[in-house]
């Protein structure tokens, strides 16, 4: 078994109630990190192997975010692209986002 670096915090204290991160690691070793707070969808990523986060960035917003005891956001990462799923409660519809940059 791996050994566990110390846990670092990924989000600024007025996200700390964000709810069901979802973890992509692409093959080239980055990380990518999903995670949903009221109607809002956002995006973290680690270059460094976890040692540092970029800021978060909002993603998207539906309304309803499917989040809590119901599905989150989701995401799946490869060396070129980010894709990020989300399901709005209010309509049951399925939105994605992607980015190749």
């Amino acid at each position: 078994m791996h050994a566990l670096a110390a846990p670092v915090e990924i989000v600024p204290p007025d996200l700390r109630d964000a709810r069901q991160p979802q973890v992509a690691v692409a093959p080239n070793g980055s990380i990518h990190i999903a995670f949903g707070k009221m109607n809002l969808i956002y995006y973290v990523a680690s270059t460094d192997g976890g040692k540092t986060f970029s800021e978060p960035v909002i993603v998207g917003e539906l309304p309803k975010l499917a989040l809590g005891m119901r599905r989150g956001p989701r995401i799946v990462a490869t060396t070129k692209t980010l894709a990020i799923s989300a399901i709005s409660f209010q309509d049951g519809n399925l939105h994605g986002w992607f980015s190749q940059d």
